[in-house]
């Protein structure tokens, strides 16, 4: 990818580092990279050294300089599969759930060249007439659930501010930047990490607008 000059912007939608220890430590990841630090990353440090170790790759070195990043958080960033008030990767001897978050979230403010408002990273980006890109975030309503989010995939006021954009937009394409299954995988039309209902809404609202694509 660092090779290729057609390029004008690349998405990336998640797990850009992994908290796993390396292979010996704990965990069984990390196969082609030697993890720094080789332990599963739980404070600041850690997760400032972890973003450190992938930073190092030359390869990613080199697509950083050449093209401008846009980039969505996926779970990894925090800790594997979060729950609200926790994760499957976070267990009671790994102290504070809410510290952990906040060491991540430090860390990824340092690191990655998303501007961040507190812990909020959906937002759109507008590509001329060509395409609108409207990166959502997937884990916001369990790291920051909020009352009225009920089940829904998003959130309450992260799927109305999708409504919102959505219906706004008047280039020729829509890209959905999220980080899950969007289309249905299975003959009943109800799997996929949207589900048919959210799914639908999405769909329904951004007809008007044109195409959408998502990743």
């Amino acid at each position: 990818m660092a090779a290729r000059d057609d390029l004008d912007a690349w998405i990336h939608l998640g797990d850009y580092t992994y908290e796993y220890a390396n292979p010996g430590a704990g965990e069984t990841y990390g196969e082609y990279r030697i993890n720094d630090p080789v332990n599963e990353i739980r404070p600041l440090s850690d997760y400032r050294r972890r973003y450190a170790c992938y930073r190092a790759d030359a390869d990613l070195q080199e697509l950083h300089r050449l093209h401008p990043v846009i980039h969505v958080w996926d779970d990894h960033e925090f800790a594997d599969d979060p729950f609200i008030g926790g994760a499957s990767n976070h267990q009671a001897e790994d102290g504070d759930w809410n510290l952990r978050v906040a060491a991540a979230l430090q860390a990824y403010s340092e690191w990655m060249p998303t501007r961040l408002d507190g812990n909020l990273i959906y937002r759109t980006l507008r590509h001329g007439d060509l395409a609108t890109i409207v990166g959502v975030d997937r884990q916001r309503r369990f790291i920051w659930p909020e009352p009225d989010d009920g089940d829904l995939y998003l959130g309450r006021a992260q799927f109305d501010w999708l409504d919102s954009q959505l219906g706004a937009v008047t280039s020729d394409w829509t890209v959905l930047a999220q980080q899950s299954t969007f289309a249905a995988t299975a003959p009943n039309r109800r799997s996929g990490g949207w589900g048919e209902r959210d799914r639908g809404r999405v769909l329904t609202r951004s007809a008007s607008s044109g195409p959408i694509w998502w990743s």
